[in-house]
């Protein structure tokens, strides 16, 4: 027997002796994130060692082993490609007066389930929630301070501690978040106000103000583990500058213009097919593509 196979062999003893031992152990899932700090998911962190890698193909496949014909060395995707999941092909955020804080057409954060989790609302809001409503204003002096202030009225469902309306300024440094609503109201009247230094500006004399709906990995409609009338709603949004109105919005004739929706960024494809892949395992690798 050469080391290689004696060290395999010590290497699955010791695992399995460790399994015996700890057959009890429950694993749980490491994976779920909490968006509403979006700092900690940006600048500062470090990159993970280990991350879920999903293999297709090998020497036990008789169709799609991802090699040359002619080569078996070399790699060939044979028309398959990859999909940032990750990545929203649309915004959340509409028009609708569902829960509508007014009474009348508000924007809302949520979507509609062919599944109503047996409360008979087939309305609410998935995991992973991430939505961007956005509003961008010129400043008259952009060497000046301006005193921002918001003013709407909300209504929101959404899981306590976990998941959050938040409203949020950008400045060259990124998004700042300046206050946030967690839980339930119906309706509640909101006053927030800020101020900007020059240097705070984006594009050197420009506000850009946003609400962020979001939600964590777990418990929200889709999964029906938290059961909501939807995630939020605005209506009756003004902004001021120095106290002057800047914009107004009810939401009678729809969206826009004032407010808009931005698509967050996807985490990206990293799907490819790899030739000469090895893995941590002695005993065993695969070396063709």
């Amino acid at each position: 027997m050469n080391r290689t196979a004696s060290s395999c062999l010590i290497l699955l003893l010791t695992a399995g002796s460790v399994l015996a031992d700890d057959s009890s152990r429950r694993f749980v899932d490491r994976n779920l994130v909490d968006v509403a700090n979006t700092t900690a998911l940006t600048s500062g962190g470090s990159a993970a060692k280990q991350d879920t890698v999903y293999l297709i193909g090998g020497p036990a496949r008789s169709d799609g082993k991802f090699q040359n014909d002619a080569n078996p060395n070399l790699p060939d995707a044979e028309g398959w490609t990859g999909v940032d999941l990750t990545a929203p092909a649309f915004s959340r955020w509409n028009v609708n007066t569902y829960q509508s804080p007014t009474g009348t057409p508000a924007m809302w954060a949520g979507e509609t389930f062919p599944n109503d989790c047996g409360t008979g609302d087939f309305k609410g809001y998935s995991n992973g929630f991430l939505e961007y409503l956005d509003w961008v204003g010129t400043v008259a002096n952009p060497l000046a301070d301006t005193l921002v202030r918001v003013t709407a009225v909300l209504s929101y469902d959404n899981e306590p501690g976990y998941d959050f309306l938040s409203l949020r300024y950008e400045t060259p440094a990124g998004m700042v978040e300046h206050a946030v609503w967690n839980g339930f109201a119906v309706a509640e009247s909101v006053d927030e106000s800020f101020t900007l230094i020059s240097a705070d500006y984006v594009n050197t004399d420009q506000v850009h103000l946003r609400w962020q709906a979001d939600a964590d990995g777990a418990w929200s409609d889709s999964d029906c583990l938290y059961p909501s009338m939807g995630h939020s709603q605005i209506d009756d949004i003004t902004v001021y500058f120095d106290d002057v109105e800047q914009s107004f919005d009810d939401f009678e004739a729809g969206m826009g213009p004032n407010w808009f929706t931005v698509l967050p960024q996807g985490y990206g494809d990293f799907s490819r097919v790899w030739p000469r892949l090895e893995d941590l395992d002695p005993c065993l690798t695969n070396d063709t593509p």
